[in-house]
């Protein structure tokens, strides 16, 4: 068994030999996984009153269009409740008052998942670029082109 080290140059060569559409499902798979690695960070953090804002965070992939743009969004996403309740506490609201003049308050921000991300960020750069040279090379090797 003969074992090649392969440099950016010669990793982004071969990822453009691929067809389209397996440049897509190798990014696509790469962004799943770095995705997931800022999800389950973004639910350690997580503010906790009553354990449903952490179970609901999920990876999505992005919707298709005719740029081409493949990637993912880490969303909290509520059954049947309400799938805002995330974003209002990582943005915050402004102090709401009705149409009788009754104040009903202000949410502050808590920045949780993007303080999340932050921390996860050297980690998920060197692992993407790992990944994304093993999967641009598995891919080839499936493709039958090799190297």
């Amino acid at each position: 068994m003969e074992t090649v080290v392969l440099g950016a140059k010669e990793v982004q060569h071969v990822f453009e030999t691929l067809e389209p559409k397996l440049q897509r499902r190798a990014l696509r798979t790469v962004f799943r996984r770095l995705g997931n690695i800022a999800k389950d960070e973004a639910a350690r953090g997580a503010p906790v009153k009553t354990g449903m804002l952490k179970r609901s965070l999920k990876v999505r992939s992005i919707k298709r269009n005719r740029g081409g743009r493949v990637g993912v969004n880490v969303i909290s996403s509520f059954k049947g409740g309400n799938q805002y309740y995330g974003t209002f506490l990582e943005y915050g609201t402004k102090d709401r008052v009705t149409k009788s003049g009754r104040r009903t308050g202000r949410v502050v921000a808590k920045r949780w998942m993007e303080s999340a991300f932050e921390r996860k960020a050297s980690q998920m750069l060197s692992e993407g670029q790992d990944l994304l040279k093993s999967e641009i090379l598995r891919l080839a090797e499936q493709r039958g082109g090799g190297l």
